[in-house]
């Protein structure tokens, strides 16, 4: 059983949850390497399946990367997000024409020491 936020108790079907969570392959297909690299063997395996030459090589340093890395994932810093949504918007600038690019380091640097306090 678990057990909601409001406190309502409901059986759970375990076999049915994982199901759900399980990888759909079309999804992986059409997503490919979109939204970063696969998250587990089982995705890589299903996109090698119908990768192109410039995905195939990704695959195979991600398949060897891991053979390196650590078993636990490390936490995102804090501050991560703000970090990421910054650099796109100083990037944006760039590419507008609005800053150069050495402004916009000494800008994201500033505010990379703020946020990261």
């Amino acid at each position: 059983m678990l057990r909601s936020e409001r406190g309502a108790q409901f059986p759970l079907d375990i076999e049915t949850l994982l199901a759900e969570l399980r990888p759909d392959e079309e999804a992986l297909g059409v997503l490919g390497l979109t939204l970063g690299g696969p998250a587990s063997d089982r995705a890589t395996a299903v996109l090698a399946k119908t990768a192109d030459a410039p995905s195939t090589k990704v695959l195979n340093y991600l398949t060897e990367l891991r053979k390196n890395a650590p078993s636990a994932t490390p936490r995102w810093i804090s501050g991560h997000g703000e970090l990421e949504a910054l650099m796109g918007r100083l990037n944006a600038s760039i590419g507008f024409g609005q800053t150069t690019p050495d402004a916009a380091a000494d800008n994201f640097l500033s505010e990379a020491g703020r946020i990261l306090g």
